[in-house]
Parts: C-alpha cells; sequence; structure tokens
C-alpha cells in the first residue's frame, strides 16, 4: 500500500504551481487540502501496488478509458483512471486477427483484466480520450494495478486471488501501470479533477483508428 502521507505532499507540492489556481480555486480547497483528499482516495481504493509515484504529464498526451455511459451507477467519460496509449495499442494489436465483430469485445476484455475493472462498475462499450494540449500539464498518481481494488464493491464478494481466478477468469498479479487522476469533492458535491473537461471526448466508432484517438 503506498504512503498517503508522500504522495500528497509531492502532489501538494505540484499544485502549489500557479497554473493549478483556477483549479484549486474551483474546488474550494489549499493544495494541502487537495492533494490530501487525493491520496486518500487512492489508498482507500486499493487501485495500485507499490511502488506508486506522482508526476507531471507534459500535453500533448493521451490517456483512455472504457466507459458506457448508462448511468451514474456505472461508468461516464470523466473518471480517475486511466491508461497510456501504448497499452491501449498494445491491447488492440493483440486482436488483430479477430473479424471486426468479435475484435472490439475481446479488445475489452483485455481492457477490463489489464485495469481490474468489474464488470458490475462499467459495462464497456466505449473509450474515451483525455488529451491536455500543449502547454498544458496533468498531475496524476501513477502505479501498477492491485487486484484488492475488486474487494471495495464486487458482488458477489471478492476476497481473495482464489477468488479472482474463479470468478473472473483473471491472474491476480500486478497489472500494468496506469494513472489515477487525482480529485477531490468541491462545494458543489460534485467530484472536481485535475483536468479539464474539454480535454476529454469520445473516440467515435466510426473512425478509421478506433479505439486510438487518431
Amino acid at each position: 500500500m503506498p504512503d498517503p502521507h508522500r504522495v500528497a505532499g509531492e502532489l501538494s507540492e505540484i499544485l502549489q504551481g500557479k497554473r493549478y489556481n483556477a483549479l484549486l480555486l474551483s474546488a474550494g480547497k489549499t493544495a494541502k487540502q487537495f492533494a490530501d483528499e487525493a491520496a486518500a482516495a487512492l489508498v482507500r481504493t486499493n487501485a495500485f501496488v507499490d511502488p506508486v509515484t506522482v508526476e507531471e504529464l507534459n500535453g500533448p498526451v493521451e490517456l483512455y478509458r472504457a466507459y458506457d455511459g448508462i448511468s451514474r451507477a456505472t461508468a461516464l467519460t470523466l473518471g480517475s483512471f486511466w491508461c497510456d496509449r501504448a497499452l491501449v495499442q498494445s491491447m488492440w494489436s493483440a486482436t488483430s486477427r479477430l473479424n471486426a465483430v468479435a475484435r472490439p469485445q475481446a479488445f475489452f476484455d483485455f481492457f477490463r483484466s489489464a485495469m481490474f475493472v468489474h464488470p458490475q462498475w462499467n459495462l464497456m462499450t466505449d473509450i474515451a480520450c483525455l488529451r491536455p494540449p500543449a502547454g498544458n500539464t496533468l498531475p496524476v498518481f501513477k502505479g501498477q494495478g492491485n487486484w484488492r481494488a475488486l474487494r471495495a464493491s464486487s458482488r458477489p464478494s471478492i476476497s481473495s486471488q482464489g477468488q479472482v481466478i474463479d470468478q473472473l477468469r483473471w491472474m491476480p498479479i500486478p497489472g500494468p501501470h496506469q494513472y489515477m487522476v487525482p480529485g477531490c469533492k468541491g462545494a458543489s458535491g460534485f467530484v472536481v479533477w485535475a483536468f479539464n473537461d474539454m480535454w476529454v471526448s469520445k473516440v467515435p466508432r466510426q473512425a478509421g483508428a478506433w479505439p486510438l484517438r487518431s
């Protein structure tokens, strides 16, 4: 489990830069308050195994997440967890021998197991891309996925490595690196993430590069 004091301190230092003044104003929090809340969420979700690094990505960069957009009970385009373009590209390439009907589902199956996303959390029907433009930065927690994240709200409950194998047919070993974009609850009651909503867009199914943005 990552040290919440360390990651909070490193994130707080980043957020003290003037470029994040608008973010903190929107959240109604100080850099320390924002960082403490984000670090607590990281630990509470058991999302990553140690080591976890706190990084600042420089745009242009592309991060991806799968979503279904059906209701707030599942997954929308905006969210905390993302992966990089290289991982999406490798998963898509791994399905290249399948036909046009089977390939997208096989890709989403890879995506789900790589990110340790329980089927009840996200039906995975579409892809969203988060792309900070040049001159912009994005603070992130970076780490390898942790099967223990499945303990949080899975039904039926998953509490052991054996159940990960038996119920989901996944290997309970650290997954590839992924990113958690820090966020905190704003004065409105909604989560304020450390990115501009305008940086996020759906990757159209009819686009020739799907599931990549370009």
